[in-house]
């Protein structure tokens, strides 16, 4: 479990997919990045493993999980056009912040950009939370009990602000499992290549 919140830290601090405003580098390092998917990946097979999923229980999850990415790419793509949208604005608070008027951006702008960032935010939880839910009706269906035990327990809930993991459900700790686990971006290559 220490393994698990050490690798959690590094990806808190290097990892970019946030809703919210990435932290800008002067240019990006695929190098880095590509050593940091490789520690996710450990970290998402190191909680997979426990569960024993069979190449066949796999392949059933494969189809929920590319529905999901596509969601996930769609809703991005309006985010984008969202920001896009609001680019203008930002852009004239900026000018007027650094320029010889050194004014903050008014109120308004602020609540315009809170809005907008919790919507983000309220439109991914919504997606998880449905694709999660498909997800663990689908383990449900082709898991053994020992599986789905697996899954109910391979996570603890105080890495995720869970104060009180006792009072959490075997459906909400287990759907916890399949938002960080299955759900993560970097488990589709691992899953496809266990299939195999």
């Amino acid at each position: 479990m220490l393994k698990v919140l050490a690798m959690a830290m590094v990806m808190m601090v290097f990892g970019t997919t946030i809703a919210g405003a990435p932290v800008l580098q002067k240019k990006p390092n695929p190098e880095a990045d590509r050593i940091l998917l490789k520690v996710r990946q450990l970290q998402i097979v190191d909680q997979m493993l426990p569960v024993l999923l069979t190449k066949e229980q796999i392949k059933k999850l494969l189809p929920i999980i590319e529905k999901w990415r596509q969601k996930e790419l769609d809703l991005e793509k309006k985010e984008l056009e969202k920001l896009k949208e609001f680019e203008p604005k930002l852009d004239k608070a900026l000018k007027e912040a650094i320029g010889g008027e050194q004014k903050t951006p008014r109120t308004e702008f602020t609540e315009e950009w809170l809005r907008m960032q919790n919507a983000f935010v309220l439109g991914r939880q919504v997606l998880r939370g449905s694709s999660s839910h498909e997800m663990y009706e689908k383990l449900k269906e082709i898991c053994n009990e020992g599986q789905m035990k697996s899954v109910e327990n391979a996570i603890d809930p105080r890495l995720f602000g869970k104060t009180d993991p006792e009072s959490l459900t075997a459906e909400a700790k287990s759907k916890m499992w399949i938002q960080e686990v299955l759900l993560d971006r970097a488990s589709y290559d691992i899953l496809v290549d266990m299939s195999r």
